[in-house]
């Protein structure tokens, strides 16, 4: 069964993933709607194959830009939005059924479910974000990297109500020294330009996993500051851990088991919490 919604992309070469993106997500929706920013590879001809509707934008360092682009294409009530090493769980789709029931609803929160590298402490880990939402001329995407739309529809006067459906992502399996030295100089255009702790937050990550460990905690502190705005809990959650690892690397025992526990206050579940904190206690 396909509902009233537009799947909208952007890629660039992304010939080795498209195809499972594409066959997870194209039976559920009535379009497919491509921007390409400049690929090389056999990425345009695989989304045809699948009837997509692929238009060419410019790349202009700015991702909210190409994904409004997309929007812009759109024609269902709906839109969809997946990157393509991503996929969906089928056993979560028929939960497409639930959008629009509630008119108050713009937006749904849906579970990111990141698969980690083979070496990591955990297979994978789960997050909230806004992929499901209103196609209306006030819902739009914020931010050159590490795009948001919730803002928007905040600022539109609607809700946002959570979906059980869930998407798998693929991309932390990769170096992920590759996507943070591309995001890398956006960011810091972006703290330059619209600082937020989101995006002191995002900094810290990208720093972290280019190994530069004192400016990740520097801007992961940044991030925890109030003052510099609030985050939701899930990320409050991940920035004490990232604080705590970066505490235990320097042997700082006590802070490290101090930000373990902050971490386990937003989810007694973090399993990768308590084990940081157990072995800081240690000592």
């Amino acid at each position: 069964m396909n509902y009233p919604i537009s799947l909208c992309m952007i890629v660039k070469n992304e010939a080795a993933v498209l195809e499972r993106c594409l066959k997870s997500a194209a039976a559920f929706v009535q379009e497919i709607i491509i921007v390409d920013t400049g690929s090389t590879d056999k990425t345009k001809a695989i989304a045809a194959c699948f009837g997509a509707k692929i238009f060419d934008f410019q790349w202009i360092e700015d991702f909210s830009a190409a994904r409004n682009e997309s929007l812009r294409h759109a024609t269902q009530p709906w839109i969809l939005h997946l990157d393509a090493d991503e996929y969906l769980d089928i056993e979560t789709v028929a939960s497409l059924a639930e959008i629009g029931k509630n008119s108050k609803y713009a937006g749904y929160l849906v579970t990111i479910r990141n698969l980690h590298r083979p070496d990591d402490l955990a297979k994978s880990s789960d997050d909230a974000q806004i992929r499901l939402f209103r196609r209306q001329g006030n819902i739009y995407y914020m931010g050159a990297v590490h795009e948001q739309i919730g803002d928007s529809i905040e600022a539109s006067g609607a809700k946002i109500d959570s979906l059980s459906l869930r998407i798998i992502h693929t991309g932390y399996q990769a170096d992920p020294a590759i996507k943070a030295s591309r995001n890398l100089p956006l960011l810091l255009l972006e703290a330059e330009k619209r600082p937020s702790a989101y995006v002191f937050f995002k900094l810290g990550e990208t720093y972290k996993a280019l190994k530069n460990y004192e400016l990740a905690e520097h801007w992961l502190q940044k991030a925890a500051d109030k003052k510099n705005g609030k985050l939701s809990s899930e990320l409050y959650e991940t920035l004490y851990l990232r604080l705590a690892q970066l505490a235990l690397e320097k042997n700082q025992f006590q802070k490290a088991f101090d930000f373990a526990a902050k971490s386990n206050k937003n989810n007694n579940d973090n399993v990768i919490s308590l084990y940081v904190g157990a072995i800081a206690a240690l000592y």
